[in-house]
């Protein structure tokens, strides 16, 4: 069986794609199933994994490498672009197999991936017990906890860590000096951030983290649920739909419209300013981007934003609801800091 495989970029090849089995979410955020693209750089002296996706397919996935010529002993890294586990649970099943490979993670992931109970009991709640293989305990010693800026020495290129928050709090793009292609995760919660109710405060750390993507100028955007690569002009999509989400929805809480009439707004900005994928094939998505709303969450962040306006919650919506609390600030382990979270402002690069 020959596995499928697209060298996209020199040294940058993509697998699959696989498919996960069609398991709809706990609380019907959606739809995980769909394609799984596992991606790996090649240097001189060494190999990267990033998001090796989920332990189903990583065996087909070891197959392709091996099918490549990759030797299992030259697999430096395995790089998480956040921990959600869709994106990394095989990484605590091929570090068996890798014997020279190490995790390299946002700090904020590192104490979920050396204890992943939380994370585990988190994707259960989201997910159900079905919607998605679990995380098993990965050695500390096998663990990069990396800074921001730092590099990843393959041999001939440069891996370079970049903090990239916004669709999660630990997400953390990958950026090839080479060839100047970019693996930033997840980021179109422009859509995930706008609507995701448990992360209504995301919002000012994804527009600073697509904006300071730009200023790499990335020749190539390389995402794990879409097979080959993207235009580096989606992320100027994604900043113009997040600041239209919002400019409609202060307005609807000025207006004092219902959640009803504000999300229907919302799902003209979706129609009119399509982001991430929908804005390279708008045709494909158009039946969720109509779907697609905001939470109260997002509107109780903007009513905190813009305190002297005297914005209240539209009538309509169930305050005492705990599923739309604002999570996306709260603390990993390890991270309970007076002050907040530390900077993302650029540091001088460190090799690893």
């Amino acid at each position: 069986m020959t596995i499928l495989r697209e060298e996209v970029a020199k040294g940058i090849w993509r697998f699959g794609p696989f498919e996960r089995p069609c398991l709809p979410r706990k609380n019907g955020a959606g739809d995980p199933s769909g394609p799984c693209v596992p991606s790996i750089v090649v240097g001189e002296k060494g190999t990267a994994i990033v998001d090796p996706g989920e332990t189903s397919y990583s065996l087909a996935f070891l197959l392709g490498m091996e099918q490549l010529g990759i030797d299992f002993k030259s697999i430096q890294y395995i790089c998480l672009t956040h921990i959600h586990l869709f994106h990394c649970q095989a990484a605590s099943t091929l570090i068996d197999k890798l014997p020279n490979a190490k995790v390299v993670v946002h700090p904020r992931g590192a104490p979920h991936l050396i204890d992943p109970t939380r994370l585990n009991e988190n994707t259960i709640e989201i997910e159900g017990p079905t919607g998605c293989e679990l995380m098993k305990p990965i050695p500390e010693g096998r663990i990069i906890a990396a800074e921001d800026g730092q590099l990843l020495d393959l041999g001939g290129r440069e891996l370079e860590m970049v903090y990239f928050p916004g669709h999660a709090p630990h997400g953390m793009a990958i950026f090839d000096r080479l060839t100047r292609a970019i693996f930033p995760g997840d980021y179109d919660t422009a859509g995930g951030i706008v609507f995701n109710p448990g992360q209504p405060g995301s919002i000012p750390p994804l527009l600073n983290s697509i904006r300071r993507v730009q200023t790499l100028n990335p020749s190539m955007v390389i995402r794990f649920a879409r097979p080959g690569v993207m235009s580096p002009d989606i992320f100027q999509g994604l900043e113009a739909h997040a600041l239209a989400v919002e400019r409609v929805c202060l307005e609807g809480l000025k207006q004092k419209l219902s959640m009803a009439e504000i999300n229907n707004r919302v799902a003209q900005v979706n129609r009119l300013v399509p982001f991430g994928d929908a804005l390279e094939s708008p045709e494909l998505y158009a039946d969720q981007l109509t779907r697609r709303t905001t939470s109260p969450a997002f509107l109780a962040s903007l009513i905190k934003k813009y305190p002297d306006l005297g914005l209240e919650l539209p009538s309509d919506v169930d305050k005492d609801s705990e599923y739309w609390g604002d999570h996306y600030n709260r603390p990993m382990p390890g991270q309970e800091k007076k002050g907040g979270e530390k900077s993302s402002a650029r540091k001088p690069a460190k090799k690893e």
